[in-house]
């Protein structure tokens, strides 16, 4: 215990004077701090004026390049146009990316120039570079002019309608891209927009040429025949497909060289006196003198417009382009609008055709024959139905909808494509009232012709040459149906009703024709020719066959001049004569063959068997000048 105690008491000694050693250095080092931040205030206050020197000179230094910046700024501003001078001068034709840059570089001068006018050589500088940049401005539109006219519009190919211009039918790329990087240069200095009028003229006149080589504005096409507007309408179905095709081109080629707004009011300045003046040129054509047969010319430019105006609304359907829009679209509608004034106008003239305008030798009557040929060229075209059996007609179709409406008509038009025309094509691409509507009007319109071939009928002396006329004419209108679609909107109920009018009216000729010459061939073959005597039975077999042979000389001599164009209608008609006249004449003919009644038999027993059977077989319904009769003996 005593041990631990005086272990313990030794250790606290030790640290004692381990405490009081760390005290006497510590003292001492304090000693020697407080010497040595003495040494170092001296030091301060001896350094402190060299320290504001250095400052003041780092600051002054500072100042200098500053300064030495600014004044290099404002000498190379100065002296900008001088050194950019000679290559801008050159033009942008040699290299237009140097030329470019050296006009930014004068660009940049100008606006710092025009921030600091206070500097006294500025305004001098300013000047020299602002007459410079005009300059720079009038040589852009020199060269902006020369690329335009060094590739002119490009006029579209014969058959523009086989597809829309690409970027290089227009104009080659590299001319595109000089032209965008000119026209940027330049609306960004020239307010006035200089530029942009006279690519506006340069590209217009392409256009106009188009229109020009088939209408000059004004022209008077009301007192036009037929021949000449079926020309002008060929010709505006050029133009429109020519123009449609350029419109859709210029639409690319004003996005392609100018920002907006600039793009879509150049491409509007560019279109709009050739589409106005295809509008007027179309109105023009509406407004001809109106006959029947300008339907169909009419449904020819409907036709081209609703294949063509697909191509159109994309560009048209905006703000500034649907003005034009709309007048397209009016010109659709009296497209439409006079059509059926035209197809009215052909069901009305049919009535009015005189009733004494008839045919000499009983053939099918000229309106016969166009009636059918209108009615098959009318119906050909797809839209015919539609157009003259619109189920509601309220105007021009809304902008809105347009589009809608041509894809579908462009698509009808698609899956129609190579299958032909024809009235099946129209029946496809027409609703149920429609097609219900077009075949009551062919029905009346046929109904109208008949009522007026009977009229006609009525005008001929000869009642048998009236059954000819009527029989041949019906027969047309059923070979015609047969022949062509017609029957799929007439029905074959009225088929049978005209097939069976021929038979009844080639019937009627028969009898009024053959009908007294069979009775007395007929009736005499019940003659006993033992009762024949020698004195009154003589004169009365001799006036017989004068009779006879007066009147078949008589009917051949007219008939041959009759006409039966139908071969099949005309072989039938000879058949059924010759079936019912020729037995029974060949049997009177044979009883008095060997009688010998008169002293000259051959005077009387001119037409035998072989001969009548030439004659008709030859001659009748043949419309002959002549005939095998001229080479028979003379009675």
């Amino acid at each position: 215990m005593a041990s631990a105690v005086e272990n313990l008491s030794q250790r606290v000694e030790g640290l004692r004077e381990g405490l009081d050693w760390g005290s006497s250095i510590t003292t001492d080092a304090c000693g020697v701090l407080d010497q040595y931040l003495a040494h170092v205030s001296k030091l301060e206050r001896a350094v402190q004026p060299v320290a504001a020197t250095t400052q003041a000179l780092l600051r002054a230094r500072e100042n200098i390049r500053k300064a030495r910046e600014r004044a290099e700024e404002v000498l190379e501003h100065l002296d900008t146009s001088r050194k950019v001078e000679g290559r801008i001068m050159k033009g942008p034709r040699s290299d237009l990316d140097s030329f470019l840059k050296a006009l930014e570089r004068l660009e940049e001068a100008i606006r710092y120039l025009g921030s600091h006018r206070n500097l006294q050589p500025s305004g001098t500088a300013l000047e020299h570079a602002v007459d410079l940049q005009r300059d720079a401005m009038r040589l852009c539109m020199d060269d902006f002019v020369a690329t335009l006219r060094a590739h002119p519009a490009a006029l579209p190919p014969p058959s523009p309608a086989n597809g829309m211009p690409t970027d290089a039918d227009l104009m080659p790329l590299p001319a595109q891209q000089r032209l965008q990087q000119l026209a940027a240069v330049m609306l960004r200095q020239q307010p006035d927009t200089s530029c942009f009028k006279v690519y506006c003229e340069v590209r217009r006149s392409s256009l106009e040429r188009v229109l020009m080589a088939h209408y000059s504005p004004g022209e008077d096409l009301a007192k036009l025949g037929l021949p000449q507007l079926e020309r002008k309408v060929q010709g505006w179905s050029q133009a429109l497909a020519g123009i449609v095709w350029l419109v859709a081109g210029e639409a690319r080629l004003s996005q392609a060289i100018f920002l907006s707004p600039y793009n879509e009011a150049a491409f509007i300045e560019v279109v709009t006196k050739s589409l106005m003046g295809l509008v007027q040129f179309g109105m023009a054509i509406v407004h001809a003198r109106r006959t029947p047969e300008k339907a169909c010319l009419l449904l020819e430019m409907h036709g081209q417009m609703e294949a063509q105006m697909i191509h159109l609304i994309a560009p048209l359907q905006t703000s500034n382009g649907a003005p034009l829009l709309q007048e397209l679209l009016g010109l659709h509608f009296q497209l439409q609008r006079e059509t059926l004034a035209a197809f009215n106008e052909f069901d009305a003239s049919i009535a009015r055709d005189p009733p004494r305008n008839s045919v000499a030798d009983g053939t099918v009557h000229p309106l016969t024959a166009s009636t059918l040929s209108f009615l098959k060229r009318l119906f050909s075209y797809v839209s015919a139905p539609r157009v003259l059996f619109a189920e509601d007609e309220r105007g021009p179709i809304p902008i809105p909808q347009a589009r809608t409406v041509f894809q579908n008509t462009a698509a009808l038009a698609a899956s129609l494509q190579g299958g032909g025309g024809g009235i099946l094509a129209a029946l496809t691409g027409a609703s149920p009232p429609q097609i219900a509507a077009m075949a009551r009007a062919i029905s009346r319109i046929l109904d109208t012709l008949q009522q007026n071939l009977v009229l006609k009928a009525g005008a001929y002396k000869n009642k048998a040459l009236a059954a000819i006329f009527l029989m041949n004419n019906i027969n047309y209108l059923v070979k015609a149906a047969e022949a062509s679609e017609l029957l799929a909107v007439l029905g074959q109920g009225w088929l049978e009703q005209r097939r069976d009018q021929v038979e009844a009216y080639g019937a009627e000729y028969q009898n009024m024709s053959w009908g007294e010459l069979i009775k007395m061939v007929k009736a005499d073959t019940n003659v006993d020719r033992q009762q024949i005597t020698w004195t009154k039975e003589k004169t009365v077999i001799k006036e017989k066959f004068r009779t006879l042979n007066q009147t078949i000389q008589a009917l051949h001599e007219v008939q041959s001049a009759w006409i039966v164009p139908d071969p099949l209608l005309r072989r039938n008609l000879k058949d059924a004569i010759a079936e019912d006249f020729l037995p029974f004449y060949l049997a009177f003919f044979n009883r008095y063959k060997v009688v010998p009644f008169s002293k000259t038999p051959d005077k009387y027993l001119r037409y035998g068997m072989e001969t009548i059977q030439k004659l008709l077989m030859e001659d009748f319904f043949e419309g002959k000048e002549g005939s095998a009769l001229q080479q028979l003996p003379p009675a």
